[in-house]
């Protein structure tokens, strides 16, 4: 699922994301530190948040997530 249209041009593939270890969680989601492979037009590594949902989520979940992504 993409984010809000006007976001898009934020998302990037999972291949180019490489999870390092859990740094946070909620009610359902959690957040991660990765490296993300060639973000900004350049062939380097750059640190990021990625923000995951936790496990099986019902659709009301899922619309909180996406609202706070």
């Amino acid at each position: 699922m993409s984010l809000h249209p006007s976001a898009r041009s934020w998302e990037i593939k999972r291949e180019q994301v490489k999870i390092i270890k859990v740094v946070g969680k909620g009610a359902f989601s959690q957040v991660a530190k990765a490296t993300a492979w060639s973000i900004s037009n350049s062939e380097e590594y750059t640190t990021v948040a990625v923000k995951m949902l936790k496990g099986t989520v019902r659709n009301c979940e899922l619309s909180k997530f996406m609202i706070h992504a």
